[in-house]
């Protein structure tokens, strides 16, 4: 797993496209079905959060390819692709030469085993994240697609919670059982304003964390 896969910026037209080495990968969105639905992420070379990927080796199949790749660099051996998911693309250079980078995706399911990441790759990290918390911290931008389109189909089939079935309001607390006014706390009892810190008091806002910004490198 030699590159990173950059956001994508759509086609290039013109000699650096035609030039461009073509390479085609697969790879998994690897998921286990619990209390909740969990997606596998690892931590990849470049201190990223992404998804098991790698090349095509000859007589394979992309999905072959698919499970191959997962099963190496996590360790992970009891695996069964679900379906077929979005293909992503993307540019990076390999020693000067511009390379058009194709990657299948498939939907993995692991039904046992802890990961273990293939530290020789360069891969340091493999996590278990709810659906939700994993697309939110994957750090490819395209890459977080391919798991939206994951959520998308286990949600279809029933395995994950479709966000539509909140309760009805009429599921919710009548306003008549609400507490009376009468028994809220007397204004009287809050404390002074003259009490509170001196807004000059507080911590500068410049201060604060600075925004996480996506890699592409």
């Amino acid at each position: 797993m030699a590159d990173s896969p950059r956001a994508p910026r759509g086609r290039r037209r013109g000699r650096n496209s035609r030039s461009a080495r073509v390479e085609t990968s697969s790879g998994g969105v690897v998921f286990r079905r619990g209390a909740v639905v969990d997606f596998l992420l690892i931590r990849d070379p470049y201190n990223n959060w992404g998804l098991p990927k790698g090349h095509i080796e000859g007589g394979e199949t992309p999905a072959e390819a698919a499970l191959r790749e997962v099963s190496e660099e996590t360790g992970l051996l009891e695996l069964e692709v679900v379906t077929q998911l979005p293909t992503i693309d993307w540019y990076f250079r390999d020693r000067g030469r511009l390379v058009h980078k194709f990657c299948h995706f498939f939907l993995v399911e692991s039904a046992s085993g802890d990961p273990e990441p293939q530290l020789t790759e360069g891969i340091t990290e493999c996590v278990w994240r709810s659906a939700g918390i994993a697309i939110e911290t994957v750090s490819y931008s395209n890459a977080r697609e391919v798991m939206r389109a994951a959520a998308s189909w286990l949600t279809d089939t029933g395995d994950l919670p479709d966000t539509g079935n909140l309760p009805d309001a009429g599921d919710l607390p009548d306003a008549g059982n609400l507490p009376d006014a009468g028994n809220l706390p007397d204004a009287g009892n809050l404390p002074d304003a003259g009490n509170l810190p001196d807004a000059g008091n507080l911590p500068d806002s410049g201060a604060g964390p600075l925004e996480m910004r996506e890699r592409t490198g």
